[in-house]
């Protein structure tokens, strides 16, 4: 008897999607090396005695909050910011740009004194949202 072929189906993308994906990873670590963050947000609750930073260099970057104190104090300002509205109605998640986190701080600020603030690293001269004058928005 003669031998029998047997078909495989096979997806010509599948090794061609690895091969992306590994790209796009090697290239955000090599973008994270080259780039090491000089600009940081931090913003001190002395009320609460915790301190927000944002890792960015420009107040329109977004980037995950890191939250230092202890840990009630933490639980509640992640629980006031959490779903707050920042600049320009954004809401905030675990990630925020340092504008949205200014505004949000400040709104809280005005109904709880406890989450008055002081920036300690980085500077907020204005809301600007980053859009160039020329784009269509």
């Amino acid at each position: 008897m003669g031998k029998k072929l047997i078909a495989i189906k096979t997806n010509p993308f599948q090794g061609l999607k690895a091969v992306i994906e590994r790209k796009w990873i090697n290239r955000i670590a090599e973008r994270r090396k080259r780039r090491q963050i000089e600009t940081m947000y931090k913003f001190y609750l002395p009320n609460l005695g915790v301190t927000v930073s944002l890792e960015v260099e420009d107040p329109n970057d977004s980037a995950e909050m890191k939250f230092e104190g202890e840990k009630p104090q933490v639980r509640l300002t992640r629980a006031e910011l959490h779903g707050a509205y920042g600049a320009f109605g954004h809401t905030i998640d675990t990630w925020a740009t340092p504008i949205d986190l200014h505004c949000a701080l400040v709104t809280a600020a005005q109904s709880d004194r406890r989450f008055e603030f002081e920036m300690i690293e980085g500077q907020i001269d204005s809301y600007d949202p980053g859009i160039p004058p020329d784009a269509i928005a």
